[in-house]
């Protein structure tokens, strides 16, 4: 779906078991990264933002980690039904079945690539790399880390942008729009959770 997004979404929607798919997506995502947060929080990493949520900074992994399936699931039934809410004013076509699976499938390679594979060895392995006493990936220039969280961003939203316009059958330019604004309550609710 990263990688070719037009192509891997047309497929999908002849797939009778695609929401299977993106339920198992969901899990498999939400389960690793959750386990990688749990480990982390055992391993002494914590919020280096404070949290949004009443919980010490210290513990925020131990909490986050058995809460992170709760909290992608939110954040994906948000953004496919913002993404199908607006697809109708826009005349659009799709499911929020078949738009839920393509938003779980959009998060799931740039969400593995520029996330989990840069914290899981350091949460899991090497804490001793953190950039302060909760966090940061200490192996990594600030500039750096900082990029590739917002590549992973640009990628999920790119990624988004073409499979709406496949499942909504809508033009380009209102996919653009459709996803831009179906982002911005999805990124506050993701702000919870990254920290």
């Amino acid at each position: 779906m990263a990688i070719f997004p037009r192509r891997t979404t047309e497929r999908l929607l002849s797939d009778t078991s695609r929401l299977r798919i993106g339920i198992v997506a969901w899990l498999l995502l939400s389960l690793l990264y959750g386990l990688v947060a749990f480990i982390g929080g055992l391993n002494g990493f914590g919020a280096v933002i404070t949290p949004s949520l009443a919980i010490p900074a210290q513990d925020y992994y131990l909490w986050m980690g058995p809460l992170t399936p709760v909290i992608f699931l939110v954040v994906f039934v948000l953004l496919a039904g913002m993404i199908q809410l607006g697809s109708k004013l826009l005349a659009g076509a799709g499911t929020f079945e078949d738009t839920f699976v393509t938003v779980v499938l959009a998060f799931w390679l740039p969400m593995f690539v520029t996330m989990w594979l840069f914290e899981m060895p350091m949460f899991v392995f090497f804490p001793a790399l953190r950039r302060s006493a909760l966090g940061g990936l200490g192996y990594l220039p600030e500039w750096l880390d900082t990029c590739r969280l917002i590549a992973g961003m640009i990628w999920i939203i790119v990624v988004l942008t073409l499979s709406a316009r496949v499942v909504q059958r809508i033009s380009l330019p209102r996919a653009a729009m459709l996803t831009a604004i179906a982002m911005l309550p999805t990124i506050a609710v993701m702000l919870t959770y990254i920290r």
